[in-house]
């Protein structure tokens, strides 16, 4: 199988100021283009975002407009609809859209939970079990005698069945990061879309991922962003490295450097953080100052693909390498986003798919 590419329409639409329309332009270029996905994110907010349009508005329109490409989310969360509301939407988005429609499900966030009311609490207990329940429900679909009975720490179901027969159900891919949920992904799901990934640390959890032995199974793929030029690569490579310095305080990429996080400016603050909160950190720039004086400048410089045209392409090469099967891109550069999409699909993409 080859190498796929897919459009995600993630906090680079939202930072360079796309509307709602624009998302559809992107969505109906990507069909034209050959892309093999599209993907649409699952938030209510996000920092340094001018709109935020909603992934269950958009995601019927896409499957409506586009006739080939798949389409899913990246990613909801079991906190802000129920587990038995979100499988029945999925398996309304998989009819409308001729059975292209992926479930990208992920842990949540704290900016997309704390500032209306909602606690973020045991993320990965509440994840595998909304996973189970979309599952059991899915089966009751086959038949009106089957009924699903469940009981676990979040979710409760007696006798509960879904009213809507479909013969194929949709995928369910997990944004899984740590070493409990990688496995569980391997256990169980169709698919591992990781965010946030060099390609060292994709190699190095892609052997997590096959412990269950299904690795043949599981569509192995990777959200990573992309600043691009062709007339000022240089230019593209100091935006990003100020971008790879907050990404690079992972603590799984860190531990083999054996450098400390400290607990304020953690990685996983934008899972356990609010909005407010992570504002005011990025104005006083210790997360990057600590990341500058701390983190290796190649490890820096691996966590976003970034330059001309044929840099991007060596790195996206070395993501193959390291198993990287189905690309998420979040296009950035320096022009506008339409312009940045062009350059990368007639430059990169093409490339590949010329290749393959």
């Amino acid at each position: 199988m080859g190498v796929k590419f897919g459009i995600q329409h993630g906090a680079n639409v939202g930072s360079l100021g796309l509307k709602t329309k624009e998302y559809l332009k992107s969505i109906n270029y990507a069909e034209k283009a050959g892309y093999d996905s599209i993907f649409i994110w699952d938030h209510l907010n996000a920092t340094e975002t001018k709109e935020v349009p909603s992934c269950n508005v958009l995601l019927p329109i896409a499957a409506k407009e586009t006739k080939n490409v798949k389409i899913g989310s990246c990613v909801s969360d079991p906190y802000r609809r129920h587990p038995a509301q979100i499988a029945l939407d999925a398996l309304t988005l998989q009819y409308l859209s001729n059975e292209r429609f992926i479930l990208g499900l992920g842990a949540g966030e704290a900016m997309n939970l704390s500032d209306f009311g909602i606690m973020r609490n045991k993320p990965a207990t509440r994840l595998k079990e909304s996973f189970h329940v979309i599952n059991e429900l899915w089966k009751t679909t086959q038949s009106k005698n089957t009924t699903v009975n469940f009981s676990g720490e979040f979710y409760k179901l007696n006798n509960a069945r879904l009213q809507y027969s479909i013969k194929n159900v949709p995928e369910i891919w997990l944004a899984a990061n740590g070493p409990r949920l990688i496995e569980f992904t391997g256990k169980f799901a169709d698919g591992w879309i990781p965010t946030g990934l060099n390609a060292n640390l994709y190699r190095k959890n892609l052997k997590i991922l096959g412990k269950a032995g299904r690795l043949d199974e599981i569509e192995k793929a990777c959200e990573v962003f992309v600043i691009i030029s062709k007339d000022k690569p240089e230019l593209a490579k100091k935006f990003a490295r100020a971008g790879g310095l907050s990404l690079s305080l992972n603590p799984y990429i860190l531990e083999e450097y054996n450098i400390k996080i400290p607990c304020d400016i953690a990685h996983d603050r934008y899972y356990k953080e609010t909005m407010r909160e992570l504002e005011n950190k990025r104005k006083d720039q210790e997360i990057l100052v600590f990341a500058k004086d701390n983190v290796p400048q190649e490890v820096v410089d691996s966590m976003i693909i970034s330059g001309s045209p044929e840099e991007c392409i060596e790195q996206i090469d070395e993501y193959i390498e390291a198993g990287v099967e189905h690309f998420l891109i979040e296009v950035f550069g320096l022009g506008r986003y339409f312009q940045t999409l062009e350059l990368f699909t007639k430059e990169v993409y093409s490339y590949f798919k010329q290749t393959v």
